[in-house]
């Protein structure tokens, strides 16, 4: 089991050329799939015990939940509202209960 013990987003990273140096661009790659990869965890459990459809690629469906997040998070924290991360979590949670199974 994964355990993720730090608080760091990529956005103010990346949002403040990350890209720029190539050991910022290595962290924020490590910490991406660092994050994704614990997501990705949890997604295969639910799989497996049928609370998502067999179709559903769990690699897909946590990269695309934790990029909704860290992009929310770098446009909250720039224009200071908690606003577009709630918005953020709310589309991504009901992107995961669309691929849940019913009944």
């Amino acid at each position: 089991m994964s355990t993720c013990t730090t608080s760091w987003t990529f956005g103010p990273t990346a949002g403040d050329g990350g890209n720029d140096s190539e050991s910022a661009r290595k962290r924020l790659v490590s910490g991406f799939s660092m994050w994704s990869g614990s997501i990705e965890e949890g997604f295969v459990k639910m799989r497996k015990r049928g609370a998502l459809v067999s179709a559903v690629d769990p690699r897909e469906l946590a990269t695309a939940t934790l990029c909704a997040v860290q992009g929310r998070l770098l446009l909250a924290t720039r224009i200071r509202s908690g606003v577009p991360l709630k918005i953020a979590i709310d589309m991504a949670i009901d992107n995961i209960a669309r691929r849940m199974r019913t009944g």
